[in-house]
């Protein structure tokens, strides 16, 4: 696994503070930053975006807590437009209930996006599980209201036991007050201390077939973009390529993905409690050439380095596997057995590609990257230095890229192909 120079998008706790209570919150500290709420410190969180900056950052989230809860608004628009500035992509998490005009002023100003959580279909389910009555009503008006502002926001259900058949219910709820995307994510477990017995509601295999039935049907009958913001093991279901669209992603945690709260700490997961140093006392590029990559460690000392598909799955959830047994480099609950029988995708033929618009280059040590809204892709030296030479052509021929490597090896053929076959399948051709 190559190690990224710095990683590719960083969650940004502007505040650990939140309006609601929700009784899976997968912060860590959901329970004590209700007893030691702190104000914010705006020039701390300046300088927390400097350093990421500093750090060739391509995208920033910014979340909690609650960004709209107790967080100026000056300071949002302060931290958007110092990263926009510096040509990082920015979005927010927020559960929407307290959006008002000069929220939706800001988000619009900004050209931002939200990623919210539909916690139920159903009104008293709802409340009960943020334990703040009322929030249903806010909620479902706030969605309404930056729909019809323009204002993009996807949505994300996270699913338990008790809740695996009302996926797709849900989902045409939120499609009908105006959501474009809808994420459907397995429940996994907090040290919040909230719950404090999980093994009723943990989705078992069966459950994680259905979760990815429902997410198809969605997309299908409510043409919305669908996904699972869980890493979920290729092998938890029988039939992994009929799924690929959704369960194509892996544990990000200390390969490409972080999280800095408002004091500057570094953590690998949203769900660790582990500082691995902080930004404001360290480079973050120094402090990263450190973290952990927990994906590559599990792989070397279980049975998925068996599975063809381990470089890309990375065997499931650390933080589950941890929660259940002690170990971070444990089992993920709804791994089965290693994948052996590689299906062979169709590579067709490819003479030449048009790139998209707006690709971010950074370069690293094996080469460099690709990345453009969220999807990044690893270029060898070649590839890559060959691509930022002639990206601002509008068509990039195949010809073009075997007459220039014509005299080094491996450059073939088959290998300018498999680049353009790459280049497309991750979107960064029009």
């Amino acid at each position: 696994m190559l190690k990224l120079k710095s990683p590719t998008s960083i969650h940004t706790e502007v505040t650990p503070d939140c309006n609601h209570h929700c009784i899976w919150c997968y912060n860590y500290f959901r329970e004590k930053s209700y007893k030691n709420s702190k104000p914010i410190n705006s020039e701390k969180l300046l300088d927390i975006a400097d350093k990421v900056i500093d750090a060739e950052v391509f995208q920033i989230v910014i979340t909690g807590g609650e960004p709209f809860f107790k967080v100026p608004i000056e300071t949002l628009d302060s931290l958007v437009k110092k990263y926009h500035h510096n040509n990082v992509d920015v979005s927010i998490n927020s559960n929407i209930t307290l959006i008002q005009k000069e929220h939706i002023n800001f988000l619009k100003e900004n050209n931002l996006t939200i990623l919210t959580s539909i916690l139920s279909d159903d009104e008293k389910e709802f409340d009960a599980i943020c334990n703040t009555p009322g929030s249903f009503k806010k909620f479902c008006n706030n969605l309404e209201l930056l729909s019809k502002n323009n204002i993009n926001v996807a949505t994300n259900m996270v699913v338990d036991k008790n809740r695996i058949n009302k996926i797709y219910s849900t989902a045409k709820m939120v499609k009908n007050f105006g959501a474009k995307a809808f994420c459907g994510t397995r429940i996994t477990p907090s040290e919040n201390g909230i719950i404090k017995d999980y093994s009723e509601i943990l989705l078992d295999n069966n459950d994680i077939t259905s979760l990815m039935e429902q997410l198809l049907n969605v997309e299908k009958n409510l043409d919305m973009d669908v996904s699972t913001l869980n890493h979920i093991p290729y092998c938890a279901v029988e039939d992994f390529r009929k799924y690929k669209s959704i369960l194509l992603k892996s544990c990000t945690a200390g390969a490409i993905s972080a999280v800095i709260n408002s004091n500057g700490d570094l953590r690998f997961c949203f769900s660790s409690k582990e500082s691995e140093g902080n930004i404001l006392n360290k480079s973050l590029l120094d402090i990263w050439k450190d973290v952990p990559c927990w994906p590559e460690k599990y792989i070397q000392s279980s049975s998925c380095k068996e599975c063809i598909e381990s470089s890309v799955c990375n065997g499931g959830c650390r933080t589950m596997a941890e929660f259940l047994s002690g170990n971070i480099l444990g089992e993920d609950p709804v791994k089965l057995k290693p994948l052996t029988k590689k299906v062979e995708e169709e590579n067709k033929n490819i003479e030449s590609v048009i790139l998209s618009d707006n690709i971010k280059l950074r370069e690293e040590k094996f080469g460099g990257i690709f990345y453009k809204q969220g999807k990044f892709l690893k270029l060898d030296k070649f590839s890559y230095e060959v691509l930022k030479k002639l990206y601002p052509r509008k068509i990039i021929l195949k010809k073009d890229l075997m007459e220039i490597g014509k005299d080094i090896y491996p450059i073939t053929d088959k290998y300018i192909n498999n680049l353009f076959y790459e280049l497309v399948e991750n979107k960064f051709t029009k």
